[in-house]
This record gives C-alpha cells, sequence and structure tokens, in this order.
C-alpha cells in the first residue's frame, strides 16, 4: 500500500507540474523574462564539454532519453497537431 500511494502520488506530481507548465511561462513573461530554448550552437558546445561530471550527467540523460523515445513518439501529439481543431469542434 505504501508503494502504491508513492507511486500515485509521483504521477500526480508529474501530471499536475505538467499541467501548470503554460501558466508558469505566462507568468515568467509577464514579469519580462524572456524564455528561449538554448541555441543549437550552446547545445553543441555542451555536447563537446570534456568536465568528468557533465560528461556523466549528459550520458544518462541520453541513456534516458533513448529509453522514453519510442513512448514520447506514441503518446505526444506531433507538434504541429492543429489543437484549435478540437476546440472548434467542441
Amino acid at each position: 500500500m505504501i508503494e502504491t500511494a508513492c507511486q500515485a502520488g509521483v504521477a500526480y506530481a508529474m501530471a499536475r507540474a505538467e499541467a501548470l507548465q503554460g501558466a508558469a511561462l505566462n507568468r515568467l513573461r509577464d514579469q519580462g523574462i524572456t524564455v528561449s530554448q538554448l541555441p543549437r550552437e550552446v547545445l553543441e558546445r555542451l555536447q563537446a564539454a570534456t568536465n568528468a561530471d557533465f560528461r556523466e550527467v549528459l550520458e544518462s540523460m541520453r541513456r534516458f532519453q533513448a529509453e522514453r523515445a519510442p513512448w514520447k513518439q506514441l503518446g505526444d501529439l506531433q507538434r504541429d497537431w492543429p489543437l484549435t481543431r478540437w476546440a472548434a469542434a467542441g
């Protein structure tokens, strides 16, 4: 029961955090903060980093991304999917 309760708590927290991201980005923008993705050049420099700790974290993240990729492909809508289509149909 403890394990199930912990799993439920984690699932709730992840879903809630995902749901709040749009509002959080809006609050940041309302405060004059520019929100953007890291430029490709920065990402490429990070990939080339030789710091052992950074390299370990990067490799761990890559393994996670590779493991999660099939779910992301199946579970997420394509970025260019027109969500307005559903709003108009409702």
